[in-house]
């Protein structure tokens, strides 16, 4: 068995948002998780650190990018 492929599908400055977009994604069917949770207060505190990121499976990043309205070109495989 293979392991499927996790695309970075985007990165947020606000956690808040990547929560909404998760959250969405799942109630959809879609498989997502979150990562780099925590620099979301270093962010607020001291600026743009690396973001949180919003990871899905390569396989559904077109659906995610429907439901979430995105642009293809703004995945990063992992």
């Amino acid at each position: 068995m293979s392991n499927p492929q996790i695309v970075v599908l985007k990165t947020f400055e606000s956690y808040s948002e990547a929560v909404v977009s998760c959250n969405v994604l799942n109630a959809n069917g879609v498989e997502a998780f979150l990562s780099n949770e925590s620099t979301s207060v270093l962010t607020s505190m001291f600026g743009a650190v690396n973001g949180v990121r919003l990871h899905v499976h390569a396989e559904n990043v077109e659906l995610a990018l429907q439901i979430l309205g995105g642009d293809k070109n703004s995945t990063t495989t992992i």
